[in-house]
């Protein structure tokens, strides 16, 4: 349970799994858009996490973001509309991205995946999206827990690791007993970073910067090793499957045979070859480190173009061009220990 006044007293940013949630009472004033969340309650929860009194004006405004993505998550962009307080001049963040799991957007994300051949597009229609949707509902709770578990070991680590290449987390609630109220409430890095194209690659330059960010955070895990208790700090590929019920499994073999049948010749033989050597049920590569002596780190677990964000150049936010500046690691769902 948190205690307001040690929240107001502390130097720490807000992580808790249990208040403050969307009181009932605020649900019948204004909603964020695509949410069960009220401006009152971001309100509230904002200035308990960033230590002001300061409160919203009338002209907060909601953007959705991060379409298209394949996001498993609502993802909210909340330009803040902050009043002044006399004698309270600490400078507050002017916007903040709401992470909020939900199962409307795996519902979309499946859907674009997995729409019927005939529409001309997605990897087909072997998937049952009904039954994967019953399916995935505790793997989504599964990798929510596993973030918030990450951003609380960031957040209480920060002032020994401040260049750790994470954004802040200002409030972060896993989901409770009725599977309401799951969020986090992050940093907004819109303005200076975006993602790179896939098929525009990476520099060496960017790839050292990864290596540096990476090393940075396993260094970190190492030196506090609180978090190997942490039963939510452990959401691997093999655990999502298992949750699923093997949906993930099926979804993933569904999508490399029709790689394989519609580029053979990017894809061909490769796709056996892969498939054949990485089995989602075995644990061979979550305890390989174990059989060599190695300790565990604390892996992302996902790392690829999507969930890495960098500055964009000269600062121009209308444009997506960007430097070999790695500004943020993102999307911690399945961040495990490994080797």
């Amino acid at each position: 349970m948190i205690d307001i006044s040690d929240i107001l007293n502390s130097n720490a940013v807000v992580i808790t799994d249990c208040e403050p949630k969307p009181a009932k009472s605020d649900l019948s004033k204004r909603k964020i858009t695509d949410s069960d969340f009220s401006v009152s309650w971001l309100e509230r929860t904002l200035q308990f996490s960033l230590k002001t009194h300061r409160k919203f004006g009338p002209n907060l405004s909601v953007e959705r973001i991060g379409a298209g993505q394949g996001n498993l998550s609502t993802l909210l962009q909340i330009v803040l509309d902050w009043q002044g307080v006399n004698g309270e001049t600490a400078e507050l963040p002017s916007s903040v991205v709401l992470k909020i799991p939900s199962m409307k957007a795996m519902e979309a994300t499946l859907k674009k995946l997995f729409m019927n051949k005939k529409s001309g597009g997605g990897f087909g229609s072997g998937v049952d999206i009904q039954s994967a949707m019953l399916a995935f509902e505790n793997a989504l709770h599964k990798a929510h827990a596993a973030e918030v578990a990450f951003f609380r070991f960031s957040t209480e680590n920060m002032s020994r690791a401040p260049e750790i290449h994470v954004p802040n987390c200002f409030f972060a609630q896993k989901f409770d007993n009725n599977d309401n109220g799951g969020i986090l409430i992050l940093e907004d890095l819109r303005n200076a970073a975006a993602v790179k194209p896939i098929y525009e690659g990476l520099t060496i330059s960017a790839i050292k910067q990864i290596l540096d960010a990476l090393a940075k955070i396993h260094a970190l895990s190492l030196e506090n090793i609180q978090w190997t208790c942490d039963l939510d700090m452990n959401c691997s590929i093999t655990e999502i499957n298992k949750l699923s019920k093997g949906q993930y499994e099926k979804m993933r073999r569904t999508m490399a045979v029709s790689l394989k049948k519609n580029y053979p010749e990017y894809f061909d033989g490769l796709i056996d070859k892969f498939l054949d050597s990485f089995s989602l049920n075995s644990t061979l590569v979550y305890d390989l480190h174990k059989e060599v002596g190695i300790p565990s780190v604390l892996v992302h677990g996902d790392l690829w173009m999507n969930n890495m964000l960098w500055r964009r150049c000269d600062g121009n936010n209308t444009q997506d061009e960007t430097t070999d500046q790695l500004l943020a690691i993102i999307d911690w769902q399945v961040g495990l220990k490994n080797k």
